[in-house]
């Protein structure tokens, strides 16, 4: 179809251009209002617009293993992977002119993802070794709690070295934070 027609998601602002800059909030736009239309359940529909939002995930050296795992945190592990499997599909449908690196480097983010999950990289402040009652043990309190268990989990996801998997690494770390 011709370009000011459009595809869902990547609406010409101007004649004639295909893609705009902000494609994914115009998608997202149109997803919430087709799914309400629709009666898409909530949940569905949360997930689908995180998907649409977030698509344009960046095959470039920035988008590497931290990228990944601080994604687990945000989205959880089945959302990410849909994530990924959204762009390289996304790449895929653009056709020969998408570079086998760009997939290669999808692939190696999901691969990244694979990983943290399989080695136990917690995806959430659940997944810590450590509680809010270590926390409040260490003379935490009230909201600096919750900062300071993120603070730990960034840690430890960042880099997410043996030691920093245990409780005592992590005891250590919410006594540095208190």
């Amino acid at each position: 179809p011709p370009a000011h027609e459009g595809y869902v998601g990547e609406l010409a602002t101007v004649p004639g251009r295909v893609a705009t800059e902000d494609h994914e909030v115009i998608g997202e736009r149109l997803w919430r209002e087709a799914a309400a239309r629709l009666n898409v359940p909530r949940d569905l529909r949360n997930d689908v617009s995180t998907l649409v939002l977030n698509h344009m995930v960046s095959t470039n050296k920035r988008s590497g293993p931290v990228w990944v795992r601080r994604q687990r945190v945000r989205l959880g592990d089945e959302l990410l992977s849909d994530l990924l499997m959204h762009r390289a599909c996304d790449l895929t449908g653009k056709g020969a002119k998408v570079a086998l690196d760009q997939l290669g480097a999808i692939q190696a983010l999901e691969t990244a993802r694979k990983d943290a999950q399989e080695a136990g990289v917690p995806a959430g402040v659940k997944d810590l070794k450590v509680t809010g009652f270590d926390a409040q043990e260490a003379g935490l309190t009230g909201r600096a709690i919750g900062a300071a268990l993120k603070a730990v989990l960034d840690e430890v996801v960042c880099d997410p070295a043996g030691q920093k998997l245990t409780r005592e690494w992590q005891l250590t770390a919410l006594g540095r934070l208190a």
